[in-house]
């Protein structure tokens, strides 16, 4: 398992995917560093993170959200002071020939 810290690029999202509550971190400091979320790498595969919602939905964690990154796939959920944790898997290279494909958010069925 990897840690890893998203570098602060702005997502394309579709017009119907479900928008974080932002006004905590929106009223922070102006001059505050922030952090969006924090990001686990659970494996190379969707049937990784298949396993890995499977495990949560089990335990009853609720899901905040699930992504497509097209380089990555992503499951968000809240630890108990509302800051988001990402478990994702990398499932694409493409980035390495077209840089732009990081930037993307598209929904995904699990």
């Amino acid at each position: 398992m990897y840690l890893g810290l998203h570098s602060p690029v702005r997502h394309r999202r579709s017009e119907d995917w479900p928008r974080p509550d932002r006004s905590r971190w929106e009223a922070a400091l102006p001059n505050s560093p922030g952090l969006a979320h924090v990001a686990f790498k659970i494996g190379d595969s969707t049937d990784d993170l298949r396993r890995a919602k499977a495990h949560l939905d089990a335990l009853g964690v609720k899901i905040a959200m699930v992504a497509d990154h097209t380089v990555s796939e992503s499951i968000y959920i809240e630890d108990p002071d509302g800051n988001w944790i990402e478990v994702y898997v990398d499932v694409s290279d493409v980035w390495r020939s077209d840089p732009q494909a990081v930037a993307t958010v598209g929904p995904l069925s699990l």
